[in-house]
């Protein structure tokens, strides 16, 4: 079943709860992904972390079905929070593809802060003779899995490219089968989103050599109008990772915390308050690993309309 399908079936599930019943107060779910993903364990972390701090509500990380799949949970007040990603946001707020059969967007979609900026990581085995994204032409090349995010960022990648999947040979492996099918020769490359020095890139370059492709110049321009913006230019560093002589430029993925417009302003306006003064202690959690990111990019760059609580925070910390 294709994205744009799955998400008409998503939206008529949920047209029929629309209703739906909110969270208790006191007890507040946000929406990740996968139970045992790098989502929920971000939920896992920022609930750890900010719950001490909030008087009326706490936090607990939900399993979903990933960022889309929150998106249509927050839009019928399923959950109250929910991680997601910036151009997937932008895309269902203005009801483009694949949530065009929401009639006129998520327009109560709200924007809460900038979580996590995941580095874009596009790498091909070394004897592959792959030096840009165009020479993925004719090799075996994972996209990730349908429905994914990572597979949106693929897609809009191979086609600022000027390339179809047509041109080469597509997998739709997950990112935690990609490194064992490198390892196999199974694909040739791949692009996920990884966190810089990520521990199983590191472990891959023990048993096969690979080289970071960079994302850079009229590419990452193409592809970055293609994620409506939601992206930030991204330098890794020369050494991070095995015969890695030059410093690579990539692309950041911006990660928020959204919410849905009907949620209390001054609940929202505690959490937010309880994360950004406490960001360092959850930057600590292993899990949330992640680039710096300043103050003013947490308002998501117009992204969304920013929930008024969370803009009463950015207001008194950063004014207007």
């Amino acid at each position: 079943m294709n994205m744009k399908n799955a998400c008409r079936m998503a939206v008529a599930g949920l047209l029929v709860t629309m209703a739906g019943t909110a969270m208790a107060e006191d007890q507040w779910a946000l929406g990740t992904s996968s139970v045992g993903s790098g989502p929920y364990r971000w939920g896992a972390a920022v609930a750890e972390v900010v719950n001490p701090h909030l008087e009326n509500i706490k936090i607990r990380p939900q399993g979903t079905g990933g960022f889309n799949e929150n998106i249509l949970l927050l839009s019928g007040g399923e959950i109250p929070l929910a991680f997601g990603e910036a151009s997937t946001a932008a895309a269902a707020y203005k009801g483009l593809p694949p949530f065009d059969p929401i009639e006129g967007g998520v327009k109560n979609l709200r924007w809460v802060t900038t979580a996590i900026i995941g580095v874009g990581h596009c790498f091909a085995r070394a004897d592959s003779g792959i030096a840009s994204i165009e020479d993925v032409k004719g090799h075996p090349w994972n996209l990730n899995v349908q429905s994914s995010a990572t597979r949106g960022v693929n897609d809009r990648i191979i086609a600022a490219a000027g390339l179809s999947n047509d041109d080469f040979k597509p997998f739709e492996l997950s990112t935690g089968e990609v490194f064992d099918a490198m390892q196999n020769g199974i694909v040739d490359g791949s692009c996920n989103i990884l966190n810089i020095g990520n521990a199983k890139l590191l472990s891959l370059a023990t048993s096969t050599e690979f080289k970071l492709i960079p994302v850079d110049g009229d590419l990452y321009a193409k592809f970055s109008d293609s994620m409506l913006r939601g992206t930030v230019p991204v330098t890794i560093p020369a050494g991070t990772y095995p015969n890695q002589d030059e410093d690579i430029q990539t692309f950041g993925l911006v990660t928020p915390i959204l919410t849905h417009a009907e949620v209390d302003e001054d609940q929202i306006y505690a959490f937010t308050k309880a994360f950004w003064e406490n960001l360092d202690d959850i930057k600590k959690e292993p899990a949330f690993s992640s680039l710096e990111f300043t103050a003013e990019l947490a308002r998501g760059g117009g992204t969304v309309p920013v929930h008024p609580g969370a803009e009463r925070y950015y207001g008194e910390t950063l004014g207007n």
